[in-house]
């Protein structure tokens, strides 16, 4: 394990303040835990996904960050992930379902098959029309089950209702069996590839 210093961690702990970017909050928030156990910095950073006024908390800083709490390692980051996907406004509910893909957490998931059903618009549009939250946890969710079921929000919209109905279905046959840690590990090993 890494070993941080008590000043390290001040340090650390200073760059989770108002006034920085939602980006540095959130490598601050995940080095503070993943490294220092410190999980009350995912407070923090799902305090600034929720309240998204300041404009450079929005996008791909609020994505990161949510990918952050996603991909936490620990109950307290999915509680708060889940909370920002449940109770933050549509901007932050279709940028939480936009990074929950690349989490392999089962109720991460197990969320993304109740959204299947909300057909609400999200705002966006494709080539395929109205892109609806569905549509999103679709993506995401196809994303984390590796493709098992391939989905795109590009599609036409009868395909992605279809796709839909293909993902439920095989969330009911296969979701119980779902090797978590094994896709986790294949995962790792693609990117450790990748990056060599």
């Amino acid at each position: 394990a890494s070993h941080v210093s008590v000043e390290q961690r001040e340090w650390l702990r200073g760059l989770l303040g108002e006034r920085e970017e939602i980006m540095t909050v959130a490598l601050a928030a995940e080095r503070l835990t993943s490294v220092c156990g410190d999980e009350e910095a995912l407070d923090v950073l799902a305090a600034r996904v929720l309240d998204g006024e300041r404009k450079g908390d929005r996008g791909l800083g609020s994505s990161s960050a949510l990918s952050v709490l996603a991909q936490s390692d620990c109950v307290r980051g999915v509680d708060l992930f889940l909370k920002c996907l449940h109770e933050g406004s549509d901007r932050v509910r279709s940028e939480a379902l936009d990074a929950a893909g690349w989490a392999l957490e089962p109720r991460i998931a197990e969320a993304l098959v109740l959204e299947l059903d909300d057909r609400e618009p999200t705002g966006a549009r494709s080539s395929g029309g109205a892109i609806r939250f569905c549509d999103m946890a679709a993506e995401s969710l196809s994303e984390m089950i590796s493709r098992a079921v391939v989905f795109r929000c590009d599609d036409a919209e009868s395909l992605r209702d279809a796709r839909i109905e293909d993902l439920k279905a095989w969330w009911t046959e296969h979701g119980g069996s779902v090797d978590w840690e094994g896709m986790r590990r294949k995962r790792e090993e693609a990117i450790r590839q990748r990056d060599r």
